[in-house]
């Protein structure tokens, strides 16, 4: 009798006084999702069980497509040296570092004509940057250097522990001189914090946002200064694809997989916990689970492609803003020179479309993820606002086919200055794709994942600093 009161003492402990697993949901497999997942499990271990749903593939915005058996990037393509993160997972996973070392012309584009064009020999290119644009070029890279000797700061706060409920806090914490920085647009913004002048603002600031972000010059000057570093820094890709990271990122994290639509998040008020509803993408099966802690690792804007219902809160669960449309189109074939009043020979490998009333944005030849002996070197992506006619294809391309298009909500549309958006957007529920309003690129994604993780991490230590106290409080009262 007396065993058995000990058993029956040793159950109720266990199972009243420890803290249980935490069961965790994220909401989306891109590199924000699968980067939190991999930092949850590397920092916290066997106290939580992950469940990650993906409605379509592993790596959302990062994604392939193939043609004759060959790979063409057709999401995030560029990855900055800068990029820590980046740079470790690639590391961590022993994945080769493709680089395109080839020396490609470059055409700045608009309703009147070429504004510059390079030179196939590097030093004309270097006078003709310098006779159009002067020490202001100059300038430009010496602001973007600065800006990104303060933006290391994030990691070290993020090596430390440090997390932070609001993306204001995140940039405030690093360098109180970024602050300005979202609260004035680029075009005036390069003007007074970095004496740019108006011409390389007119022409390379706002050809860097037509290709990268689909906007103007009107964004805030941060996203602008995350843009133009791309012209000065080293650009990589990962040998194979840029989507491998995620994939082993989701593979190291042990996490139970599931490829379903999540179409609801009920607030469970009497038990503190969430209810997420999915749908099975192939069998329309539905599946409801209950857990501790959501994480939204995808946008949950009004024109969300996939919206989430938010039931049983005592304040809308609404995010501000929209997403800009891009349509990445994958042609083969052979580009019409004189669309631009060029020969065929003289056509730049990459052209930005500068005019703001152009729905193209830039047109691009690419290669392969994977270096190959053989393959098609006429393939063109072209960035558009919508998807392009039959009419628009037929006088930019002497033929062509083809290979695919992807209409994109790819990043916001940063219409508004000012930073105000949360990582919190209730008790144990949180939204990584906050930190997108600063700027929206894979490192910045993971910069949001890595504080989410953190901030989980420091809600579960109070709560088993709660329990451990309970356990302390039990122990008093059994002596």
């Amino acid at each position: 009798m007396k065993l058995k009161l000990i058993f029956l003492i040793q159950f109720i402990y266990l199972k009243h006084v420890l803290p249980e697993k935490s069961k965790i949901a994220i909401i989306g497999s891109g590199i924000g999702g699968s980067s939190c997942a991999y930092f949850l499990k590397q920092n916290i271990g066997n106290a939580v069980n992950i469940d990650l749903y993906e409605g379509n593939k592993i790596g959302g915005r990062l994604a392939t497509v193939e043609h004759f058996d060959t790979s063409y990037e057709i999401g995030g393509c560029v990855i900055h040296e800068a990029n820590k993160y980046m740079n470790y997972f690639r590391n961590k996973f022993k994945l080769k570092k493709r680089v395109d070392d080839s020396d490609e012309n470059l055409g700045i584009y608009d309703k009147n004509g070429f504004q510059f064009l390079s030179s196939n020999f590097k030093i004309i290119t270097y006078a003709k940057i310098l006779w159009r644009y002067g020490f202001s070029i100059y300038r430009l890279r010496s602001f973007i250097e600065d800006m990104l000797h303060k933006f290391d700061k994030i990691y070290d706060l993020q090596e430390k522990g440090k997390s932070f409920a609001t993306v204001e806090e995140l940039f405030a914490e690093a360098d109180q001189s970024f602050l300005p920085y979202f609260n004035v647009t680029s075009k005036d913004g390069f003007s007074k914090f970095a004496k740019v002048n108006e011409r390389t603002i007119n022409d390379l600031v706002k050809g860097s946002l037509r290709v990268n972000y689909g906007q103007a010059n009107n964004v805030h000057l941060f996203v602008g200064s995350v843009s133009v570093a791309g012209m000065f820094g080293d650009l990589w890709a990962v040998d194979g694809g840029n989507k491998k990271i995620p994939e082993l990122l989701v593979q190291h994290s042990q996490v139970n997989f599931f490829k379903n639509y999540v179409y609801k998040i009920e607030f469970d008020k009497k038990h503190k916990k969430y209810v997420v509803q999915s749908l099975d993408n192939q069998t329309n099966q539905k599946l409801t689970i209950t857990y501790d802690i959501v994480v939204l690792a995808n946008p949950i804007n009004s024109d969300s492609k996939t919206p989430i219902k938010f039931a049983n809160f005592t304040k809308p669960i609404l995010v501000q803003g929209k997403y800009q449309r891009t349509t990445a189109t994958l042609i083969s074939g052979h580009l019409n020179g004189s669309y631009y009043g060029l020969s065929k020979n003289n056509v730049p490998h990459t052209i930005i479309h500068n005019d703001e009333t152009d729905i193209i944005n830039s047109i691009g030849k690419i290669r392969p993820v994977t270096k190959v002996k053989k393959y098609d070197d006429d393939i063109w992506k072209i960035f558009s606002q919508q998807p392009l006619t039959a009419d628009k294809l037929d006088r930019l391309f002497e033929k062509y086919e083809i290979i695919n298009v992807k209409d994109w909500l790819a990043y916001p549309k940063y219409e508004k200055l000012g930073l105000s958006n949360e990582f919190i957007l209730h008790d144990k529920l949180y939204y990584i794709n906050a930190i997108e309003w600063a700027a929206s690129a894979m490192e910045m994604s993971v910069i949001g994942a890595k504080n989410v993780a953190l901030l989980i991490q420091k809600k579960l230590s109070s709560n088993e600093a709660e329990s451990y106290k309970v356990k302390e409080d039990y122990k008093k009262v059994e002596l």
